[in-house]
């Protein structure tokens, strides 16, 4: 006799929950880009391990389509960010200098990578300033890759290092190919610009078979 109530009631909270998540997700879609980013994003930390980042707020479809969806990547010929329901997507970090707000989020991709994208938004203009594809950490089949980002203490510089190695068959064994990049950034009212690049290639060959 008690199972009636005892199934509404769980209706009930089920219902509840539900409507929780659309309301959020509509108050966020309501919101300006940078109200979403300070309400989800944590304040930036100056060295980032990009492999190891961790507790980030998720970005839900609504909010994504709202706010992120057909931004124009500058550092990458014809990218332009599209929702993939088979990925996810999360908030990242922000910090304030002056007018402008730096902040990011990552692509959390189905192949295995962290893909992180930066922006740059003027609060003077009222506009994104710049989107640019800064980092790529993970792995997939015989390659992986790690990203350290550094920033400057007032935030302006940010110093990108990226040890990316790469696993190859051959006939007798395999070679390990490992690309040592460090990259800097000057971020400003110019978006994210690339002032200095180096690259150390190393070459290891492991002999399997005689």
């Amino acid at each position: 006799m008690r199972t009636l109530p005892i199934l509404l009631f769980i209706t009930f909270l089920f219902g509840c929950s539900s409507n929780k998540v659309v309301e959020d997700s509509a108050q966020q879609e309501n919101k300006s880009l940078v109200e979403v980013i300070k309400l989800n994003a944590h304040p930036r930390q100056l060295h980032v391990n990009l492999d190891s980042v961790n507790s980030l707020a998720q970005i839900d479809s609504i909010t994504f389509k709202a706010h992120f969806h057909g931004i124009e990547i500058n550092n990458v010929e014809d990218l332009k960010l599209e929702y993939d329901p088979y990925s996810r997507y999360y908030y990242h970090d922000y910090a304030i200098k002056d007018n402008l707000i730096f902040f990011s989020i990552i692509h959390n991709d189905e192949v295995g990578y962290n893909n992180l994208y930066h922006f740059i938004f003027d609060t003077t203009k009222g506009k994104l300033v710049s989107a640019d594809l800064l980092g790529q950490a993970g792995g997939d089949g015989g390659h992986n890759q790690i990203e350290i980002f550094d920033y400057s203490t007032d935030g302006t510089v940010l110093k990108i290092t990226t040890i990316s190695s790469l696993d190859e068959d051959y006939s007798l064994g395999y070679t390990t190919t490992v690309d040592s990049i460090n990259k800097i950034y000057k971020l400003g009212n110019e978006g994210a610009i690339l002032v200095k690049s180096t690259t150390v290639t190393r070459v290891d060959s492991i002999r399997t078979n005689n």
